[in-house]
């Protein structure tokens, strides 16, 4: 129970729940995974109170200049000017890297000699990092032609970053470890929504992760939604759509979806920031692909983290990996 009433603490600290109500089993296994950060409505809230006044101010000013455009819907936010101060000390090109933080995952999947595991690995070492892409609540500079950045991680892990287009903003990379590699690139796109007062970020693009064995898996990346930063109370932050990695050789395809899990009962899983997904039998005829999958390991938010914590290893930063419900790991 030690663990529950640290938890119960934290989370009370951040205003989630009244400790003084009694929960039932599927809601303290719902607590036993979220965030301390955790929003009520999903996703990771930004509970910095100083940084929300200075973040708003500078909205608010923004907002005047640039009215009319946000009204038509015409406007990518990489290539619109913002006051300084709604920026954080990085370019877009240090900021890549910030999903790739768990590469002990990535590296068990390079020696893993089952296709089925390797591809479970992946699952996992893509979905781990994701929420640090919107752990830092400020914009990251974008970065000029030419501007390249690299890093050393333990592990064995090598990062290679470089700027070849300005328009459209285009960053190519490759990571590099002990028997995989990793290429790709990335065009940015960020887009005010006026449903939910907040921004939608999609990054087009292209990602090959490269084993010793000669395999390859392709990568698709979901996007991130920042909900209500003008009007709410406090911000929230998620990540929306579907994943997919997709390995032709062995002929497997994992698909993880990000949202509300259809027909759940469970009060983790109905959150807008759950996970689940499958890993399918691909059929050998490229044109059955879409009607003849086979699935091979479905999963959820509560089983993904059960499975991660058993794989859990130390990272690069010293932060714990966890898999749950997604924004709020």
């Amino acid at each position: 129970m030690g663990f529950y009433k640290s938890l119960r603490r934290a989370l009370t600290t951040h205003g989630i729940f009244d400790p003084s109500k009694k929960f039932d089993e599927d809601t303290e296994l719902m607590l036993a995974q979220l965030h301390p950060d955790a929003h009520e409505e999903g996703g990771l809230a930004c509970n910095d109170k100083k940084l929300l006044i200075e973040m708003r101010e500078c909205i608010m000013v923004w907002i005047k200049s640039m009215g009319r455009q946000i009204l038509q819907g015409n406007l990518n936010l990489v290539n619109t000017s913002f006051p300084v101060l709604m920026f954080e000390p990085r370019s877009y090109l240090q900021k890549l890297a910030d999903i790739w933080a768990y590469p002990s995952y990535i590296n068990a999947a390079a020696a893993a000699q089952d296709p089925l595991e390797r591809m479970k690995l992946l699952v996992a070492w893509m979905v781990a990092g994701l929420h640090h892409s919107v752990e830092n609540w400020k914009k990251p500079f974008n970065p000029i032609l030419g501007e390249t950045w690299q890093a050393t991680m333990p592990g064995g892990l090598q990062l290679f970053m470089e700027q070849v287009s300005h328009h459209p903003p285009v960053s190519a990379y490759q990571l590099q470890g002990p028997g995989w590699a990793l290429s790709g690139w990335s065009q940015p796109a960020v887009v005010p929504v006026v449903k939910f007062y907040g921004i939608k970020t999609v990054a087009k693009g292209a990602r090959h992760i490269s084993f010793a064995d000669g395999s390859t898996v392709e990568m698709s990346m979901p996007h991130f939604a920042i909900k209500g930063v003008v009007y709410a109370a406090k911000p929230h932050a998620e990540v929306l759509g579907v994943a997919r990695l997709l390995d032709q050789r062995h002929r497997l395809e994992a698909v993880i979806s990000f949202g509300p899990v259809p027909g759940t009962r469970q009060r983790m899983l109905a959150r807008t920031d759950a996970v689940c997904g499958e890993i399918y039998q691909l059929p050998r005829s490229a044109h059955l692909q879409v009607h003849g999958r086979e699935v091979l390991r479905p999963t959820s938010s509560a089983h993904a983290c059960a499975c991660v914590s058993r794989a859990r290893g130390p990272d690069v930063f010293g932060k714990e990996a966890a898999v749950g419900a997604l924004a709020l790991l």
